[in-house]
């Protein structure tokens, strides 16, 4: 346990980092919206980044300068609902998590390349039920595949 013992009053601002959950449903939010979102105070790590890789997949633009993040969102958009788009969640099993409706929402195919570890284990599947709403492939990431 760690304590703090002050003697005397106490003065200042203390700023809570964003929770890593939020931000990811925070880009995925403004990525579903119209025009240009910003959202400030936020820490960028190796998930994130990879929610930002799947969201700039099916056609938003995700951009971190500074201390803000910013996200051009999806609407309206030319982009093919047909085309399949490749989503490199790298080892995030939020980025997968959150993804997989959004793509199955907006009708997009999707193939997820992951690296696999022991924590995020990934097999080689194809979803081929004839009345699957969302054919999601799976493949574990090799050095040509991503």
């Amino acid at each position: 346990m760690l304590s703090c013992t002050v003697h005397g009053a106490l003065n200042g601002t203390v700023s809570a980092p964003v929770s890593k959950s939020d931000l990811h449903r925070l880009i995925i939010a403004c990525a579903l919206s119209c025009g240009e979102s910003l959202i400030h105070r936020y820490t960028l790590s190796q998930d994130i980044q990879a929610t930002a890789n799947v969201i700039g997949a099916l056609g938003a633009s995700v951009r971190f300068e500074n201390d803000c993040t910013i996200v051009n969102g999806i609407f309206p958009s030319n982009e093919s609902a047909q085309s399949e788009i490749l989503c490199d969640c790298n080892e995030s099993g939020s980025t997968l998590r959150f993804l997989v409706p959004v793509c199955a929402a907006l009708g997009r195919r999707a193939e997820n390349c992951a690296a696999g570890t022991s924590s995020f284990p990934v097999t080689s599947a194809r979803s081929t039920s004839p009345g699957c709403c969302l054919p999601f492939r799976f493949w574990k990431r090799t050095a040509a595949s991503c």
